[in-house]
């Protein structure tokens, strides 16, 4: 095979790749229990250490349009939550590279309510945050849409509730401090995956873990 040749099947599979594949950054989905606690204890192994002064002026930010939860003061939202429940979107910043784990809950469709595998899923969370001897961390639990389905503040909204409602259960149900977490709705401004296939579409659906500090 002369190099004419392999120069086009390279561009191609590169082409490909960028056209298919996750967005930069991206990590990938997680659906498995088993896999979902390695990569959690590997997250929280890695735990955020003090910066030094100055240091976090310097690592590249990204800033995103988010909705923004105090779990310890809206948890109770979720009972009934109001067809007019004010949210105005704030803007976050963050680090391009924050740890974090990017898994596959289910709910009810256009709900925050937990179906499927969530809760099996969850408990593999909950058992990795409350082992013996780790230094407690907090959690941003960030709750993702794709674009291509219902409104962007519909999106927003639902976003917002569902990862209330994941913090929820990990409260509520298995006992995990409420002050370890906060909550957050990204709707559909931080896709991972290029929304040009179903697949893309529907693995933007996704709940992520982010590890804030080791506190």
């Amino acid at each position: 095979m002369n190099s004419r040749r392999l120069f086009i099947i390279a561009m191609l599979l590169a082409w490909c790749s960028a056209w298919w594949g996750p967005q930069a950054g991206a990590q990938d989905l997680l659906s498995n229990p088993d896999d979902v606690e390695k990569a959690l204890q590997k997250l929280l192994n890695k735990r955020s250490q003090p910066l030094a002064s100055g240091t976090q002026d310097r690592k590249p930010m990204e800033s995103h349009k988010v909705i923004q939860f105090d779990p310890s003061k809206d948890l109770r939202i979720l009972a009934a939550p109001p067809s007019n429940l004010a949210m105005e979107p704030v803007v976050r910043q963050r680090p391009v590279d924050a740890p974090h784990v990017d898994v596959q809950i289910n709910f009810e469709i256009n709900s925050h309510e937990l179906v499927g595998t969530a809760l099996q899923l969850l408990d593999r969370v909950a058992k990795v945050m409350s082992e013996p001897g780790r230094e407690p961390c907090r959690i941003s639990v960030n709750g993702h849409t794709d674009s291509k389905t219902g409104s962007y503040p519909h999106n927003m909204r639902l976003s917002g509730l569902r990862a209330l409602s994941v913090v929820r259960y990990l409260v509520q149900q298995r006992g995990i401090p409420v002050t370890r977490f906060e909550a957050r709705g990204y709707g559909p401004n931080k896709p991972a995956y290029p929304e040009t296939t179903q697949q893309g579409i529907e693995r933007n659906r996704r709940v992520e873990f982010e590890l804030l500090d080791s506190r």
